[in-house]
């Protein structure tokens, strides 16, 4: 919610604005990682806001406008583009520190001996379009082990 390409105008709601969902996207699953003033949101029917640390709502961000007439709506439409774990280009690779992109298709999706990792203050949707096997999983600051492969 923290992105400008998210929101209809393509600029933050002002302190003012109604925070409107499209239920046509439905479910929406976003994340606000900074504080975020406005005048009121309407949820959606199906879907989750997750919430950075120490979020407030109703105290101003940096980048929202606190001058608007009359307050206005503001959809949020948040950019659909699908992620498919299979798609290589979905994918770094972490090395020495550093993010690296491997040569071969094959090497940049996670298999059985690699660790898929889903980085904290982020929300994800991902399309898994057949049996995925990773070694481990480490979704937002959360590992989960097993003894051998495991499908997702």
């Amino acid at each position: 919610m923290d992105n400008n390409n998210n929101w209809e105008s393509l600029i933050l709601p002002c302190v003012s604005d109604a925070v409107l969902f499209d239920d046509e996207l439905s479910p929406v699953v976003t994340m606000l990682g900074n504080d975020m003033e406005f005048g009121a949101m309407v949820l959606p029917l199906h879907g989750s806001i997750l919430f950075g640390d120490n979020v407030l709502i109703g105290v101003r961000s940096d980048g929202q406008c606190t001058e608007t007439p009359a307050g206005k709506e503001q959809y949020f439409q948040p950019e659909m583009k699908e992620k498919f774990y299979h798609d290589g280009r979905n994918w770094m690779r972490l090395g020495d520190s550093v993010l690296q992109t491997p040569l071969l298709h094959v090497e940049q999706v996670p298999s059985d001996i690699d660790t898929a990792l889903f980085f904290e203050q982020a929300s994800y949707r991902v399309q898994i379009d057949s049996p995925v096997r990773v070694g481990q999983l480490n979704f937002s600051g959360t590992v989960r082990f097993w003894s051998s492969s495991h499908s997702l």
